[in-house]
């Protein structure tokens, strides 16, 4: 039995298998499930109604239709993790519902307005033009959404479409790329908030079997002394990760954005300390399209809170009006 000092619970809270490894000395497995507690993610479960129809389609045999927004007003991200026509595509749409305060700090409250895996078809590939009407539907509704994002794979075509829109104030959609394979610490914002009970997600029984599959290998960096880790599926083909990595992105892209903290009247978050570990992702994980700071995947040390990101929309457009 380890005796926990205070100042380190938080840590052990948070991913208690590197704890045990970084902080009390104790050798792990090097390939450990990542969401360790699995009742937490169940209950964010099941929570929302969806704004897709079914939950699953390959535009060919079935093709969904896309419901009511609540408080479209609301600032909206959607993340497509693209494939072609092997795995499926994930996607994911979401906004900021509100915030919570817990002790130490304040949580934005995720509502997750739909989840859609997309099948390639029997014999065919994914249409990126299809992916592309979900986002012009969705603007067409009158919903804020402003940030769209895909991850690295044969995605500048989709990318340079979704720059081009505008929503129905004349606000631009901010279009980038971010990926869980460059910063897997994205996923320390899903413990954060399901830890807090401040994710809700629409029933997907292919997303929650994905987040309880996920798996984090530690393994060593060839280039410095550090440890770098990947959280991935379980290996052997039986599996995906698509609308997993669709859900961690979409969130990322809400909560590293001062904007979004602004509509709930929050200028500067204070993330509650115990959770020091999302200090890497916030200081390192820009807005859409920006590179990372620099490449250490190692997810860094709990210490203080660094303050939100400087870069945002506003800074780049002085004096413009609140979305």
């Amino acid at each position: 039995m380890i005796e926990v000092p205070e100042n380190f619970r938080g840590a052990f809270t948070l991913d208690l298998d590197r704890a045990l490894r970084d902080i009390a000395g104790v050798a792990v497995s090097s390939k450990l499930n990542y969401f360790t507690d699995r009742a937490a993610i169940s209950a964010c479960f099941n929570r929302v109604p969806s704004v897709f129809s079914i939950p699953s389609t390959d535009f060919t045999t079935t093709s969904p239709e896309i419901g009511v927004f609540t408080s479209p007003s609301l600032i909206r991200s959607a993340h497509f993790d693209l494939s072609e026509s092997r795995d499926p595509t994930g996607v994911v749409v979401a906004h900021m519902a509100g915030v919570k305060r817990v002790p130490g700090g304040i949580v934005p409250i995720i509502r997750v307005d739909g989840v859609l895996q997309v099948h390639p078809p029997r014999g065919g590939e994914i249409q990126q033009a299809n992916l592309l009407g979900i986002t012009r539907t969705i603007l067409a509704r009158r919903v804020a959404l402003r940030f769209v994002s895909t991850d690295g794979f044969q995605s500048v075509y989709l990318r340079q479409q979704v720059a081009g829109l505008r929503d129905h104030t004349g606000w631009p959609v901010l279009a980038g790329e971010r990926s869980t394979d460059i910063r897997p610490d994205l996923y320390v914002i899903l413990k954060l908030l399901a830890y807090h009970e401040a994710l809700e997600i629409p029933h997907h029984p292919a997303l929650l079997r994905e987040l309880l599959a996920l798996e984090i290998t530690h393994t060593a960096n060839t280039t410095t002394t550090r440890r770098r880790y990947k959280i991935d599926h379980p290996p052997g083909g039986g599996g995906s990760k698509d609308c997993a990595d669709a859900l961690a992105c979409a969130v990322a892209n809400l909560v590293l954005r001062r904007e979004t903290w602004v509509q709930h009247g929050i200028t500067r978050p204070v993330l509650p300390i115990e959770f020091a570990a999302l200090t890497d992702a916030l200081a390192r994980s820009g807005p859409p399209g920006e590179a990372p700071a620099h490449d250490d995947e190692d997810g860094g040390t709990p210490r203080a809170l660094p303050p939100p990101p400087r870069e945002t929309y506003f800074s780049r457009n002085p004096g413009a009006p609140l979305p």
